[in-house]
């Protein structure tokens, strides 16, 4: 999150703004001007002060309930999980949203969008969750809520949601009543299932009402056919279109019609009842066959409103009847029945009403209810626009969505923010206009689209519902990662910018203007802690130039919406928001430069004018286009923000190539102070057009502005700088000339409102002749609202003429709601005329006077919503104005010499101008430049005086001379060197670049020379993706020099081709698919029409019906990396593919692998026009050889199916570059673009010297790097270096069982060897070491070698084992550890099971045996005597039972020793050292152990003394009483003091009673009245029996109780001797 930064780093941070042109600039730029450097004329000012309008400085204390709901901010599951949601995933997000910081930043809304809700109802009809997917159903709201969480739902107005779950519609009042008592904080309503659905299913149906026959009405708890009243309709009173008619089936044969869609009421009045109550109020009404249901609403005596549904009827029988309780007043009463709704927003309004108003309801009695504070659910309406929800939902909404669902792209982006930014008014406190949650993080958006789609939600007052899968923001180290969701994290969470969406007064922006592509917002805002109001103002350039600017003038924002209060002031604060900058600013906000597609926004207060020492700012006033091949005027202005003074101050203006400014500085300006102003006016020569794009013809550059001055107490200068985007482009229509159709005129942008369809040129969006209310066009603009298109008139006087409508197309199209338009004309931004809201069959002509206005704006606003809003500019034209126009002619005075023109000053169009260029004495000359064009060679020189003439005919625009005169006998000096080609290149270095060597240089008397040129450019990488600028440095010839250092630069964009690489493929395709006549061939022949004749080039397609196996192969030589595919077809209608999928395969592989598929493809035929569908790969694919794509669905209309005209496959032929590393490591393979050089690695391999690439396995063939073009294989090669020496590695002789090993040597390489010297490796040492065993040599069963037994010489005998029973059996297990007792007592019964049994083999004697030793062994294993432990133990026991007289520094460690002690004495395993060592380790905690201090008597001292009335006394006296007494209560205090420390307790006591004896009473020398002086502490009595510190008795009588217990412990030790044979 960002912070407040001091004053002091923006001043800093203003220093580092970018460079500006040096001194050898400068100087260039003086060669241009003839050798003089031009300045500009200085104009001082002062910055106009206006009075503070707020006066005094106000006290604000903000409200403390607003009692409005700010804009929601959250997170929904929809945009990731859509309808995949389940407990688990919710609170694996809930947990990532608090740990990450989103709740702490705001984001405290997790909303559960459609699928948490099961199908079924419960028993009371109330919603349930999924029985399945939450298993806790509304418990978990309850855990979301713990977590600091508000919780979302989801539900639909229509009879089921979008996903066909249970909706709301007619179960308003129960639904809310549950929510409410769920504790639901908010609740999406969506539309779905109420205009997607058939007409009798769908909002339609509820237009028609019944036709009424009949009412009746009885009471509800005692029903009585004789308390039942009857009205006839046909005696009601009937309004509007109701009328009765005849019907013998009828009671009293006639009814009442006309109710339908609002346009009738039957209301009938006297409806006498006995009491007030229930009644029973029955519609009869006549019936017929019919496919939609019918609606009517009724009302009661003027107020209570009820609704009834009659479903669809048979018609079987002539009437029918509908029932419904209504409640009636005793006495007279009115029922009138009618049908409201006649329109889809009249159905809306209903249905919407019905559920905010009971939302508002359940939430008010659940918690009049519950006793608690009402818990407000945040209502969000999602019915998509259709309607125009921002007219009707505010009053029991919070939000309306205004758009389309929107998409993770730019144009869907802008697309929902025009949906809201205009519907500012309808907007208030508690009710937003919601263009839909945010796609900040996702799809191919740009950080500075990003930044900008999270600034205008936030402009907006829009809920800020994230939409990205927040998981991605935390490490699994649980740290937060700045780059998941591209770099979504720290956009998302920038306070200042929630600030803006989440302040009072909680206001939506007003777009105040769109000139030149940028618009502009305004966001009133107070200031959160005193009131103040202040402004956020956002430049948004949605099309305009990148890097354009605009300015504000922040006095006229309240006349631009006056819901602004912003005062008027000299000076302002603005800060930036997204660099997070502060800077004073006079009445002007300039934006400074603006990426395309970004934004800046800024926070502004009012200033105060030298509120900081040192600060200026510099500003550029341009026009933001001007006319090519002209002379424009720039100002540029610094103004003094700070308190010191500005002196030796000069400003410069500098511009991008192609520009020329004629004046290189101004004049100089000294002593500036706070609030004036420095201002110069420079001259631009602009270029001719550059561009030939007539959907976009304009030119963009920038200009520099620079000040440099020196502040009054510094030594150095300063530099202040500026940068301005302008426009060129050409006016559509000049002064005298022809009219001009706009539908043949350039461009300089146009945007529609339907994605992929550009506006169209003299027809409709749909490529028909443009057709108004039934009147066809010639020329004009096709387009589709919302849209824009825009043209240059640069000031001409002329007339816009035009005939506007919707186009005739959209007739039969049946849309979901009525197409309307709004068609408005801006000149520079500004709105001149507009219509009304236009519909189908309407027409308006326009004509409108232009005056001196630059940019025309044709703009056409979609209405209710957008849905073929084809829109048409008939006929639309520019008219200019006759008369001729004048033009300036500009002298640009220079040294050595002079310019004169005649006629001066201004010339009529078509006149003639004549200049002299008369050079000073010993200078001739160089240069005559007109209008930034070198015309030397056409200058008449007198050849005695060296006086030159030159004559400009039919001038047609302003005139800018300047000239140069060089001194007789001096070189010349380069003035410009030649444009170099820009080159885009790829794995290339630099020297292999084809760089001219020589380029040609204009000297400065226009004439050409061949200059020799060396290229550098330091930061060069072959294989890294951008634009390098290389800078040619110009060697000096025999008659020229370079004195300006001219230098020549070359761009060269490094970057990987993607070319059209399916030509260079075999295409193929299984027997028997292909269609008749076509062959496979021409599917990627580049030919993509056969014009007709199906057996020419050009198109392929398969037979009909599709086959299982229509697909078609591309196989390359080579293998390839492929980027994107395109598949095109014509007529895509009626043959078009529908699905197809993409499969590849891989070098050296025969699997085909599935990489990419297209389903659901639709076509709008145009036609022979291409239909292309195209699929990107979300990474290159590598080292692909072959290329399979397979029709699985298609259009089949016509005679063959599945046609593909052409199909493309973007990407480049590649080389696999194979790298043998040879250091133990896997080869490594490079895909290698052919023709470019191969990155090559650098490997490492430890104790070795990488010696390069060879071409061949033995490393004898040096690799020279170059242009690969075809495979390649290459070895890495290596130098040793590092030294054997050999270490003996002994071996061992072979056993009879057991092999032996070789003798052998190792290096601390950890390579082996055979010999010391280390010559002769061992490649497998494990192997090669081994000496197999020798083997028994066995005679009368045993080995002869080692003795050891034959196992298959059997001879049983149990004597040894007999004996070694008998004597076990006369041992004692007393002392004996519980283990070895239990093993010894097993071993013994084992031997006895053995010896009883008479065939027990002579194994089973040997083991038991074997085991009975192990167990007599065992006893041995003698327990610890514990008698001192436990003595010990009882010590700890008793001083725990008086825990509260130690200190407890070291408490735990006695009752950890004691719990450790416990254990080893209970332990019948346990040993005599672990018994000792857990006595010694008990006693020790024992001694560390520390009596309290005793405090008793300084308690009782301080008890008293705080009890004391120290009125009276000297305050002398009592300052020293005090001080003890602090004293006192802090030695009391520490709970740390021990036994140790009591004479510190002693000392508090000694001070406190002396400073009570102290106490003087005022007039007398010595104390009076004091407290009763204490006796001094005695020493504190200690409980006995336990050890204590300083009791030196006791410890060495624990000391000797320990020494005493130091009895061995003796051993068994039992020899394990071999048996033998008796």
């Amino acid at each position: 999150m960002k912070g407040k930064r001091p004053l002091a780093m923006l001043l800093c941070g203003l220093m580092l703004l970018p460079p500006v042109m040096g001194r050898a600039a400068e100087d260039d730029m003086a060669a241009v001007s003839g050798g003089a450097v031009q300045r500009a004329p200085i104009v001082l000012g002062k910055l106009s002060t206006a009075a503070n309008q707020s006066g005094q400085t106000q006290t604000y204390t903000p409200p403390e309930d607003t009692g409005v709901l700010p804009p929601q901010m959250g997170w929904s599951t929809w945009n990731f999980f859509r309808q995949n949601i389940d407990q688990d995933k919710v609170m694996d997000v809930a947990n990532t949203m608090v740990e990450t910081g989103l709740v702490d930043a705001g984001y405290t809304y997790l909303n559960l969008d459609d699928c948490w809700q099961s199908n079924m109802r419960d028993e009371q009809g109330r919603m349930m969750f999924d029985l399945d997917n939450f298993p806790d159903g509304p418990n978990f709201i309850d855990q979301l809520h713990e977590m600091g969480l508000k919780v979302g739902l989801y539900s639909s107005s229509g009879e089921l949601t979008c996903e066909d779950l249970t909706a709301s519609y007619g179960h308003e009042t129960i639904d809310a009543r549950t929510f409410a008592e769920w504790g639901v904080d908010y609740l999406k309503y969506d539309y779905c299932h109420v205009v997607d659905l058939a007409a009798d299913q769908g909002w339609e149906t509820l237009m028609t009402a019944p036709e009424v026959d009949y009412i009746s009405v009885m009471p509800k708890d005692a029903p009585d056919a004789d308390a039942k009243v009857v009205f006839q309709a046909e005696e009601a009173a009937l309004t509007g279109n109701a009328t009765v008619a005849d019907n013998g089936s009828c009671q009293g044969g006639k009814y009442v019609t006309g109710l339908n869609a609002n346009g009738g009421t039957v209301t009938f009045e006297n409806v006498e009842v006995e009491q007030s109550g229930s009644y029973i109020l029955t519609i009869g009404f006549r019936k017929t066959r019919s496919e939609k249901g019918k609606f009517a609403e009724i009302v009661v005596n003027g107020s209570d409103k009820y609704e009834t549904n009659i479903a669809r009827t048979s018609g079987w029988s002539a009437t029918g009847r509908q029932q419904l309780v209504v409640e009636l007043n005793e006495g007279s009463n009115t029922i009138m029945i009618h049908n409201p709704i006649d329109s889809q927003k009249a159905d809306s309004i209903r249905r919407y009403s019905r559920m905010g108003n009971a939302l508002k309801e359940a939430t008010a009695a659940v918690a009049e209810e519950n006793g608690t504070q009402e818990r407000p659910v945040f209502f969000s309406v999602c019915e998509h626009g259709r309607t125009q929800p921002w007219t009707w939902a505010g009053d029991f909404a919070n939000s309306w969505r205004t758009s389309h669902d929107i998409s993770a792209n730019w144009g869907s982006v802008v697309g929902c923010y025009e949906s809201a930014v205009s519907h500012w008014a309808e907007q208030k406190p508690g009710a937003y206009n919601d263009p839909d949650m945010m796609q900040v993080g996702n799809g191919n958006l740009t950080e500075t689209e990003n930044r900008a789609h999270f600034t205008l939600w936030c402009m907006l007052s829009a809920p800020l519902i994230l939409g990205n899968d927040v998981r991605e923001f935390l490490n699994e180290d649980g740290s937060i990662d700045y780059e998941a969701c591209n770099g979504a994290y720290e956009i998302v969470t920038n306070q200042d910018l929630i600030a803006i969406n989440q302040d009072l007064p909680l206001l939506q922006c007003k777009r105040i203007s769109t000139a030149n592509g940028i618009d502009i917002l305004v966001k009133p805002l107070l200031n959160q802690e005193t009131g103040a109001p202040e402004v956020a103002v956002c430049f948004f350039n949605k099309n305009g130039a990148d890097g354009a600017t605009a300015q504000v003038d922040l006095t006229q924002l309240s006349s631009e919406d006056t819901r602004v209060e912003l005062p008027e002031s000299d000076v302002y604060m603005a800060h930036e928001l997204w660099e997070d900058t502060e800077t004073l600013v006079g009445n002007v906000l300039d934006s400074g430069s603006i990426p395309a597609h970004g934004v800046k926004v800024y926070r502004v207060s009012q200033g105060e004018m030298g509120s900081v020492d040192q600060m200026a700012t510099v500003s550029v006033d341009a026009l933001s286009v001007y006319p090519a091949e002209s002379v424009g005027e720039v100002t540029v202005t610094v103004t003094n923000m700070g308190r010191e003074a500005l002196n030796s101050g000069k400003l410069y203006l500098t511009a991008a190539d192609g520009v020329t400014v004629l004046e290189l500085e101004s004049e100089e300006f000294n002593g500036l102070a706070t609030g004036e102003t420095a201002q110069a006016t420079f001259h631009i020569q602009l270029p001719q057009m550059k561009t030939t794009d007539t959907q976009a013809y304009v030119d963009s550059y920038t200009l520099s502005a620079r000040a440099e001055f020196t502040y009054e107490t510094a030594q150095e200068p300063t530099e202040k700088t500026s940068d301005v985007s302008i426009q060129v482009s050409e006016p559509v229509v000049k002064q005298g000339g022809e009219a001009v159709k706009l539908g043949d005129a350039n461009w300089m942008s146009s945007s529609t409102g339907w994605a992929g369809h550009p506006t169209q040129r003299n027809q409709s969006i749909n490529g028909n002749p443009i057709r108004i209310a039934g009147t066809t066009y010639e020329s004009g603009i096709g387009t589709h609202a919302s849209s824009d298109t825009i043209l240059y008139v640069g000031g001409t006087p002329c007339t816009f003429a035009a005939t506007v409508g919707i186009d005739d197309e959209v007739e039969g199209f049946e849309p979901q709601w009525s197409p309307s338009v709004t068609f408005r004309v801006l000149a520079d931004g500004v709105e001149v005329f507009a219509t009304e809201e236009m519909v189908f069959g309407e027409s308006q002509e326009i004509s409108l006077k232009l005056e001196n206005c630059q940019v025309l704006t044709l703009r056409a606003d979609m209405g209710e919503a957008n849905s073929s809003d084809h829109v048409g500019w008939g006929n639309a034209t520019l008219i200019p104005d006759a008369g001729l126009p004048t033009y300036r002619v500009n002298l640009t005075q220079t040294d050595h010499g002079a310019i004169a023109a005649s006629p001066a000053g201004e010339v009529e169009e078509g006149s003639s101008v004549t200049f002299t260029f008369t050079p000073d004495e010993g200078y001739y000359l160089t240069k005559a430049i007109v209008n930034g064009q070198s015309v030397l060679d056409q200058v008449k020189v007198d050849e005695t005086s060296g006086v030159g003439t030159y004559t400009v005919e039919d001038v047609r625009t302003d005139l800018v001379v300047a000239a140069g005169f060089t001194k007789e006998g001096e070189k010349l000096a380069i003035q410009a060197v030649e444009a170099v080609e820009p080159m885009t290149v790829y794995g290339l270095p630099g020297e292999a670049l084809a760089l001219p060597e020589t380029l040609t240089v204009t000297l400065e008397d226009d004439t050409t020379r061949q200059a020799s040129v060396t290229w550098t450019c330091p930061n060069y990488q072959p294989w890294t993706d951008g634009v390098y600028t290389f800078v040619g440095t110009l060697e000096e010839g025999e008659d020229f020099s370079n004195p300006q250092q001219v230098t020549a630069t070359a761009e060269v964009t490094v970057a990987l081709p993607s070319d059209n690489i399916a030509p260079n493929a075999t295409a193929s395709c299984p027997d028997g698919v292909a269609a008749g006549g076509k062959q496979v061939s021409w599917v990627n022949d580049q030919v993509y029409d056969d014009q007709g004749r199906p057996a020419a080039d050009g198109v392929f397609g398969f037979q009909k019906p599709l086959p299982d196996n229509a697909w078609f192969d591309l196989t390359w030589d080579t293998s390839v990396t492929l980027d994107r595919v395109v598949l095109n077809t014509y007529f895509g209608s009626g043959q078009g593919p529908t699905a197809f999928t993409v499969f590849v395969q891989y070098q050296g592989s025969e699997e085909w692998t599935q990489v990419a598929e297209r389903s659901g493809i639709t076509y709008v035929d145009k036609d022979r026009e291409q239909q292309p569908t195209e699929i990107v790969f979300d990474t290159p694919l590598d080292n692909v050889c072959a290329m399979r794509v397979q029709v699985t669905e298609s259009n089949s209309a016509w005679s063959i199916t599945g046609v593909v005209t052409e199909f493309e496959a973007y990407g480049r032929v590649t080389h696999p570059v194979v790298l043998h590393l040879n250091n133990g490591e896997e080869a490594q393979q490079l895909a290698v673009l052919d023709g470019s050089y191969a990155q090559l690695p650098q490997p490492t391999y430890e104790n070795h010297k990488f010696l390069g690439w060879f071409t061949d396995e033995a490393c004898t063939a040096a690799y020279e790097s170059g242009p690969v073009t075809g495979a390649l294989e290459l070895y890495a090669k290596w130098e040793s270096t590092h030294t054997h020496t050999g270490t003996l590695v002994q071996g061992t002789a072979p056993t009879c069982t057991q092999p032996g090993t070789k003798d052998y040597y190792t290096c601390t390489c950890g390579k082996c060897f055979e010999d010391e010297a280390c010559t002769k490796l061992i490649d497998d040492v494990e192997t090669w070491k081994v000496i197999p065993a020798t083997g028994h040599h066995f005679e009368d069963g045993v080995c002869t070698v080692c003795g050891e037994k034959d196992p298959d010489y059997v001879v049983s005998n149990n004597t040894l084992l007999q004996k070694t029973y008998e004597y076990a059996l006369t041992l004692s297990t007393d002392g004996v550890t519980d283990a070895a007792k239990a093993a010894f007592e097993s071993a013994l019964d084992a031997a006895k099971a053995v010896l009883d049994d008479e065939n027990a083999t002579q194994d089973e004697i040997n083991t038991a045996w074997d085991n009975l030793l192990e167990g007599i062994w065992g006893l041995g294993l003698t327990q610890g005597d514990k008698t001192m432990l436990n003595l010990v133990i009882d010590r700890a026991q008793a001083m725990l039972l008086e825990g509260d007289k130690y200190v407890a520094d070291h408490w735990k460690l006695l009752v950890d020793a004691l719990d450790e002690a416990q254990k080893v004495s209970a332990d019948g395993n346990a040993m005599q050292e672990e018994v000792d060592n857990a006595t010694q380790t008990l006693l020790d905690a024992i001694l560390a152990q520390r009596f309290k201090a005793d405090k008793s008597i300084l308690e009782d001292l301080t008890t008293k003394a705080e009890g004391m009335d120290l009125s009276g006394y000297t305050a002398e006296s009592v300052e020293v009483f005090r001080a003890a007494l602090a004293q006192a209560q802090a030695v009391l205090a520490d709970e740390t003091l021990s036994e140790e420390d009591q004479a510190e307790v002693d000392a508090a006591v000694e001070q406190l009673t002396a400073a009570m004896d102290g106490l003087t009473a005022q007039g007398e020398s010595q104390p009076s009245e004091k407290p009763e002086s204490t006796d001094q502490p005695q020493a504190t009595q200690k409980p006995e029996q336990v050890p204590q510190t300083g009791d030196g008795s006791a410890i060495a009588l624990w000391a000797a109780l320990l020494a005493g217990c130091g009895a061995g412990v003796g051993a068994l030790a039992v020899m394990d001797t071999r048996r033998k044979e008796q």
